[in-house]
């Protein structure tokens, strides 16, 4: 159901899950000022040129805010996370839920309720042409967000500074749209694909439409969506909708439990077969083998979350010491 690197996955809170995404089966891309990052949704570093000496005088104090709301409150955004680029299969098992684009236990806690929300899990390729589909190509950008270490963010190359390159006579005469657009285009990567190292752990994908004003566009996403994954806490009430909703649209469902630093994820909880079976998880389990011992009393854990003890003995056979 995840295979790897074929899935963007997007933290939401469980409301949102419920009454936005999954009740009109669609995602909403929204103006890029609503996002979390201060150098994407504050101020952004323009400067003008002048070609005349008399030209100084005409400027207008205002053009500085006229020009970033035109970028931001225009630029429409989706965002999701991707598989960790440095995680491989190894003898068809994945070692490590935590690089996984739905293991991000700081984006559980940011974006998803702290926990108590959920994340989907999209089909990259079938959620991207459902945008295409909806908004065409001409004014969408898409792609991975590029981590750089500079103080300043962007770098000067080739003697071009994507935010110093307008003579403002150039704007005065023909309007904030046509100066822009083509800079937008020629320096999408520069402005919309490049943040800070200190957020390179979210591993995001996004897409990016240039739109005629702020108003958030929704895209269709039946026949995108794999999976839902509720939050460790989501509340059972919350958790019972998704569910009912899930398994008439037949859109499977699972649930992740965090113990120390291991991470279970069980599922599919649509599936009445699935919750009959008992059945628990040895993830991130490990002992020390050089210990002289009868056995080893280790802590699983059960699709509730509960912990449940388990032997493993001599023979390397797991029993269970549950008195449930």
């Amino acid at each position: 159901m995840f295979p790897l690197h074929k899935n963007i996955y997007h933290y939401t809170r469980s409301d949102i899950a419920l009454k936005n995404i999954l009740s009109d089966m669609s995602i909403r891309l929204g103006p890029m000022h609503l996002v979390n990052d201060p150098k994407e949704s504050k101020k952004w570093p323009f400067k003008f040129y002048t070609r005349e000496l008399s030209s100084n005088s005409n400027f207008n104090y205002r053009l500085f805010k006229n020009v970033n709301h035109y970028i931001i409150k225009r630029s429409l955004m989706f965002c999701g996370t991707m598989d960790s680029s440095s995680l491989q299969m190894k003898n068809n098992y994945m070692p490590d839920h935590t690089k996984r684009g739905y293991g991000h236990s700081r984006m559980w806690a940011q974006y998803s309720e702290n926990h108590k929300g959920v994340c989907f899990a999209f089909d990259k390729d079938k959620l991207h042409q459902a945008i295409i589909a909806t908004l065409g190509n001409d004014k969408l950008f898409f792609g991975e967000v590029n981590y750089v270490a500079s103080e300043f963010g962007h770098i000067v190359q080739d003697g071009i500074d994507p935010f110093g390159i307008t003579y403002l006579e150039d704007v005065i005469e023909k309007g904030i749209d046509q100066i822009f657009e083509p800079i937008i285009k020629k320096f999408n990567q520069e402005f919309y694909f490049k943040k800070h190292i200190d957020w390179q752990d979210e591993w995001e994908y996004r897409w990016v439409y240039r739109s005629a004003n702020d108003t958030p566009i929704y895209i269709p996403i039946e026949g995108c969506l794999n999976a839902v994954i509720l939050g460790n806490d989501c509340p059972q009430e919350i958790a019972d909708s998704i569910i009912l909703f899930c398994k008439e649209k037949r859109i499977p469902v699972y649930k992740i439990h965090w113990y120390g630093w291991a991470v279970a994820l069980f599922g599919d909880l649509t599936n009445d077969d699935f919750n009959k079976q008992t059945l628990v998880s040895l993830d991130g389990i490990s002992f020390n083998v050089n210990i002289p011992c009868a056995g080893v009393i280790v802590q699983g854990l059960d699709k509730e979350g509960n912990e449940q003890p388990i032997l493993i003995n001599t023979n390397g056979e797991a029993i269970s010491l549950s008195t449930q």
